[in-house]
């Protein structure tokens, strides 16, 4: 999931969340954030809460990856997705 916005994660993620609580119970759950500055950690803690869950399977912070792209970027970026398929 992504979704975050200055340490929280957006409304119609939040929304999402509660209109499909009971789907969701159970689940197991990755997420990543791209940003610029910082508050990932604190987003992941109430997306966590939201959900409902103690933690993510896999979480990965990405740091402007649009506005500064870069092939060690992209790099993380594939090895997120990778580790995803590994946990699938």
């Amino acid at each position: 999931m992504s979704g975050f916005l200055a340490s929280n994660f957006t409304p119609p993620l939040r929304s999402f969340i509660a209109d499909n609580e009971a789907k969701l119970k159970g689940k197991r759950f990755a997420a990543f954030a791209c940003q610029s500055g910082a508050g990932a950690d604190k987003a992941f803690e109430k997306l966590a809460k939201c959900l409902k869950i103690d933690g993510f399977e896999k979480r990965a912070v990405f740091i402007d990856p649009k506005d500064r792209p870069s092939k060690e970027k992209d790099a993380q970026i594939d090895e997120f997705a990778a580790s995803l398929e590994k946990i699938g």
